[in-house]
């Protein structure tokens, strides 16, 4: 059994599918609520604050970040929140 900080390193690794936040870059994410997959855009430079409030209250099942194309994808709503902006 590993522990919770464990548990969410492993997580986040997993999740993160390599993906390096960079300035100006756009990366794609998937967050999975209830069974549903919602697919968004956000700035990579908001990808540590999304992380973090996920890591604080778990609000969704899980979130998966990837470089993927982003050409047709909504962006995130309320991106300004984790851009700090």
């Amino acid at each position: 059994m590993t522990k919770p900080s464990e548990e969410s390193s492993a997580r986040r690794q997993v999740t993160q599918g390599g993906v390096t936040p960079d300035e100006g870059v756009d990366v794609h994410v998937r967050i999975r609520v209830s069974g549903f997959a919602f697919e968004y855009v956000i700035a990579a430079a908001g990808v540590g604050n999304l992380i973090a409030d996920w890591e604080r209250q778990r609000w969704c099942g899980a979130i998966e970040l990837f470089a993927a194309p982003t050409s047709g994808v909504p962006r995130i709503p309320c991106e300004r929140l984790y851009l700090g902006s």
